[in-house]
């Protein structure tokens, strides 16, 4: 299961009589970690951050010391964190505080750089932060700044970190920010510290793992596809004027159109895509040698690699060249770009051929060139809009457009269309097929070997599909609702599942006991 921290506070401390209790139910709902804010504005002394840091850890919570908006400013030098990390550790004998002063000492967290990265709304394995290179080099990521604003949401989140268990979550608030004027933002708990119906959610999660302590160690299966987080792309689009949530805005729309059909699918960055059938890489326009050489190495092993319009365009560094893609990428999809790539506005957006009629562009529009492989697709005008590659075992596709940040905005059937024909493309043989638009399904197994089915709806509607269970997993008769206590009955491995917005149901699967034949002869 996803660790879970808090930020205590924003700006003001409660008060200090209150310090203990606040720990304690923190400790009680099931946190492993609390964040305190450094000190800002010319508060140098660490004795209140010292003091509230002994009294978390007395309760058994890792504390986490980082910036808040405040301290920004300020940007401490690595020596005065050093300073204050020394300072809190003499305060409390074995003081456990996780203070990042530079990147190579692998925070779980970007602190010592004070960044804290976007919000981290709606469906978790969507959205999560890139910090420092944490997760590209494999480290525990921390989904920073998590709201907690409705009980919905709140419960949304639970839901999802069922699919993420390596995962810490770091809500944004304990307490409310009374002090934000019109903008309060609800924390996890009251202003006087006591639980609210937000807290309520994670803690009826909690008491639904409680019950069946298989479900606390299950790991999700290994998933089917993969979409590809490039650390260059999000710093370039970062420095860009449309900012890095467009890149995080394509990186879930690829993510709900792989999954709309029950795909198991997982953020990955380009140096871990050797498990993955399929890896989709949107937007991607900065790609540095290391990554291209990842993600050649990949294709060589014998994965299907599926990258949209621009992509390495640019280098690490921002800088572009006349043939794109570069570092030799264009061998690698057989394919280059014919012309600059065309911004597009307005609602008439050109289309391209496809299997299941004509599908529109969005945002961009670049005609590319075969240098080896075969297009798949053309433009109105002749050029190639889709060009396939076979390298060795393994495969490639170019897609001239942006169809996952098209999917993420306009929820078009068409834009995720083309990003699910790359599991047609890869033949990847789906564990659980859903009607579309489905929930996001994710298999995990229990410590005990028993199997179990958890159906996430991130939508505002209730959500009515129907799944199929491949027969590779088994024959299932019935599977019981946890949650709701029920036991429904599979018909030929199929079930319907009916979802409450932002909700979910976790499904344990009954094997169906083994066929026997009768012979004739057999003894009675």
């Amino acid at each position: 299961m996803a660790r879970r921290a808090v930020r205590y506070y924003r700006a003001e401390p409660p008060p200090e009589e209150e310090w203990g209790q606040d720990f304690a139910t923190m400790a009680r709902s099931g946190f492993q970690g609390v964040v305190l804010p450094m000190p800002w504005e010319g508060r140098r002394d660490p004795a209140v951050l010292s003091r509230q840091a002994a009294l978390a850890t007395r309760h058994g919570l890792r504390v986490l010391v980082a910036p808040t908006f405040r301290a920004r400013a300020e940007q401490p030098d690595a020596a005065e964190l050093n300073s204050w990390a020394k300072a809190m550790a003499e305060a409390s004998a074995g003081l456990a505080v996780l203070l990042a002063a530079r990147v190579e000492d692998a925070p779980p967290c970007d602190a010592g750089r004070m960044e804290w990265g976007f919000e981290a709304n709606g469906l978790l394995p969507h959205r999560v932060a890139d910090q420092a290179a944490a997760f590209v080099q494999h480290r525990p990521f921390w989904v920073v700044g998590l709201p907690a604003h409705t009980a919905e949401q709140v419960r949304l989140q639970t839901w999802s970190s069922l699919a993420a268990p390596d995962a810490s979550l770091v809500y944004e608030a304990w307490r409310p920010d009374l002090g934000a004027g019109l903008g309060i933002r609800p924390g996890l708990a009251r202003p006087d510290g006591t639980p609210s119906p937000r807290l309520e959610e994670l803690l009826r999660f909690d008491r639904l793992l409680a019950r069946h302590p298989d479900l606390t160690g299950a790991k999700p299966l290994p998933a089917e596809a993969a979409v590809v987080v490039v650390r260059e792309s999000h710093q370039l689009w970062a420095a860009s004027d449309d900012g890095a949530g467009s890149y995080w805005e394509a990186i879930q729309g690829a993510y709900e159109a792989l999954s709309s059909r029950g795909a198991q699918v997982e953020l990955a960055p380009p140096d871990a895509l050797a498990p993955y059938p399929v890896a989709y890489l949107p937007m991607a326009l900065s790609v540095g040698p290391a990554t291209a050489e990842a993600l050649r190495a990949y294709v060589e092993a014998g994965g299907c690699l599926v990258a949209e319009a621009g992509v390495a365009r640019f280098d690490e560094r921002g800088v572009t060249a006349r043939e794109t893609p570069r570092h030799g990428l264009s061998a690698l999809f057989g394919a280059r770009a014919l012309d600059a790539a065309a911004a597009l506005s307005g609602d008439s957006a050109p289309t391209f051929s496809g299997r299941r009629g004509p599908y529109p562009c969005f945002a961009c529009r670049e005609p590319l060139e075969t240098t080896g492989g075969r297009a798949k697709s053309t433009f109105a005008d002749g050029s190639a809009a889709i060009v396939d590659h076979a390298l060795g075992s393994g495969s490639t596709r170019l897609i001239g457009t942006w169809p996952a940040l098209g999917f993420a905005r306009t929820g078009d059937r068409s834009h995720a269309q083309v990003i699910l024909d790359s599991l047609a493309l890869a033949r990847v043989k789906q564990r659980v097929i859903t009607t579309a638009p489905g929930p996001c399904i994710r298999l995990l197994e229990g410590a005990s070997g028993l199997a179990f089915l958890c159906a996430v709806n991130p939508k505002g509607a209730t959500s009515e599909a129907r799944l199929r269970l491949s027969g590779a997993l088994g024959r299932f008769r019935h599977a019981q609702d946890l949650l709701a206590g029920q036991r429904l009955r599979l018909l030929n491995n199929r079930l319907r599942a009916k979802i409450a917005p932002c909700d979910g149901v976790l499904l344990r699967l009954e094997a169906a006991a083994p066929r026997h034949r009768w012979r004739r002869g057999a003894e009675a």
